[in-house]
């Protein structure tokens, strides 16, 4: 793809457009690094979740946010804390200015289970009961009522 940039991605890009992508796939597929970041500068693709890209013109929606972050949350794992906010309403969801540089993804797995060492991830173990965990989209995330209470928990003053 030449560095010259259309005004949106094009089925000439070497991936799927339509679909969300790792650093990995990208490189896999031949775009490097440098067109990442010149792609993502000109605002030809998004990076809405640390690691993972989609092309600009891909509409938000719950089922994408989900399909994002699918591609980088461990199985068995459950979304929370300012993710899990994100997950359920999006960009409303966002403190000022994180839309810039997305923070590393919040998510756990049950306590019993140990602790996740991902670089794109904010881990560690966290007790949680069935009842505050749900599944959106075959992902496991904190509800609404418990990522709110964990955020203001974990909120600093």
């Amino acid at each position: 793809m030449n560095p010259d940039t259309p005004a949106l991605l094009d089925r000439s890009f070497p991936l799927p457009i339509d679909v969300p992508f790792t650093r990995r796939d990208a490189r896999a597929a031949g775009i490097s690094d440098k067109l990442l970041h010149h792609l993502s500068h000109v605002g030809l693709l998004r990076r809405p979740v640390k690691g993972v890209y989609v092309a600009a013109q891909v509409p938000d929606s719950l089922a994408l946010r989900c399909r994002l972050l699918r591609l980088v949350v461990p199985p068995g794992a459950f979304v929370c804390d300012r993710t899990a906010a994100w997950l359920h309403r999006g960009d409303a969801a966002l403190a000022p200015n994180e839309h810039l540089e997305p923070p590393p993804v919040s998510c756990f797995l049950p306590s019993d289970r140990g602790r996740l060492r991902n670089p794109l991830a904010s881990s560690g173990e966290r007790a949680v009961v069935a009842r505050d965990v749900m599944e959106v989209d075959g992902l496991l995330v904190t509800t609404p009522l418990r990522t709110a209470l964990d955020l203001g928990r974990l909120q600093r003053t």
